[in-house]
């Protein structure tokens, strides 16, 4: 389908609403789940649970805006430039602690390699609604 060819902005709808399930799945499963994750991490949970839920709920409603980016595209194009800003500071932040040696868990990591990538595709979102909006010539 014509559609979902890459950098068409069907193809980007669809970033933003994997984008989306992804960051609201993880954000609340950090909510109301964090105990048995973090067990399985083998991490030892911090004694106010209140540092993860900040953390979760900001992911969480961070996902809530990439489903109005699936929405409109064209629209919401500021919220993609914050979606990059988020994106990019996770990703920068866990590369800082694995290369200081002092990442909570390499799981982490992997969260800012993923984020890294949505980053890249979110740039180039902002990229096929440029050319969306300029007008075709001839």
């Amino acid at each position: 389908m014509a559609i979902w060819r890459n950098g068409s902005l069907g193809f980007y709808r669809g970033v933003f609403l994997v984008a989306a399930a992804y960051d609201i799945v993880l954000g609340a499963a950090f909510i109301f789940f964090y105990k048995p994750i973090l067990d399985a991490l083998d991490i030892t949970p911090p004694d106010n649970k209140s540092y993860i839920h900040l953390a979760a709920v900001f992911v969480l409603v961070q996902g809530i805006s990439y489903l109005f980016a699936y929405r409109n595209l064209v629209g919401n194009a500021d919220l993609i430039r914050v979606g990059i800003v988020y994106k990019a500071a996770y990703a920068l932040v866990a590369i800082y602690y694995l290369a200081i040696d002092d990442l909570l868990h390499w799981v982490f990591f992997l969260f800012g390699v993923l984020d890294f990538g949505f980053m890249l595709l979110f740039i180039g979102a902002l990229s096929a609604i440029a050319r969306a909006r300029t007008p075709a010539r001839g």
